[in-house]
């Protein structure tokens, strides 16, 4: 682990709110994200520090609700789920969604056109605000073919008048933007902590990143072979999962 990150970190006042994405900084990307799941010796560091007054910890993630529960049981932190757009206090539960008639119309649309596309080798994700498809497993295949299904996508998600937003393989379209950075403040304020860290490793985590570095925090990004380039403004780069593991059980109060 890089000294000066650690330096820097211990540095940081407490209470402090370790905000963190989940896929590719706490679970592994994988060609199913209903696979994914974080290890039980990371979920186990995430609870010791809950369980410390001189920390917050906040999971803020594109998956839904439902989703997010199987990937990681960890009701006590504080959760922002679909990039932002929906937030849950420790111990609580999410406030609920209701969409209009012509915007659900619209999403279900676009998931009846996704749901086609299954043949080909790609994965459908329904979300209460949202619909994605993920064409991981086709690229391995067909480099070609996904870049053009998910062009294709984006195309559809745009007539229909929805938000688009492109990540790691995939094209996520929303009735409503949720925001990543947006969530971060609003837990930060509600969470009474003093400083904050936060965790990203995709384009939908780039302003957090540097909101975290704006409000005086450490806004930390982990590269892949996917996305090798992180903002800018990013105070610290870890290589992988391992290294975001290893950063989580070094937090020790000061």
């Amino acid at each position: 682990m890089n000294p000066a990150l650690l330096e820097a970190l211990a540095r940081l006042p407490r209470p402090l709110l370790v905000a963190l994405d989940v896929d590719g900084v706490l679970a592994p990307i994988v060609n199913d994200p209903w696979k994914a799941r974080v290890a039980p010796e990371t979920q186990a560091t995430l609870r010791t520090l809950l369980a410390h007054r001189d920390y917050r910890v906040a999971l803020i993630t594109g998956r839904a609700a439902d989703s997010l529960a199987l990937v990681i049981d960890l009701p006590e932190a504080f959760r922002a789920v679909e990039h932002g757009r929906r937030i849950a206090p420790p111990g609580e539960d999410f406030p609920p969604y209701a969409p209009s008639e012509a915007q659900q119309e619209a999403l279900d649309r676009f998931w009846a056109w996704a749901q086609e596309k299954q043949p080909l080798g790609v994965l459908v994700e329904r979300k209460p605000a949202a619909a994605a498809i993920h064409v991981r497993e086709l690229a391995a295949k067909d480099e070609a073919a996904a870049t053009a299904l998910l062009a294709e996508a984006a195309t559809l998600g745009r007539s229909l008048g929805l938000h688009l937003r492109e990540g790691r393989a995939l094209c996520e379209v929303e009735i409503e933007v949720g925001e990543k950075r947006k969530a971060l403040d609003e837990i930060f304020a509600r969470s009474e902590a003093r400083s904050l860290i936060f965790i990203g490793d995709d384009l939908t985590d780039f302003p957090a990143i540097e909101r975290a570095v704006d409000l005086g925090g450490l806004g930390i990004f982990v590269r892949s072979t996917e996305r090798p380039q992180g903002p800018e403004k990013a105070s610290f780069i870890l290589d992988d999962l391992d290294q975001v593991a290893h950063l989580l059980s070094s937090l020790r109060a000061p």
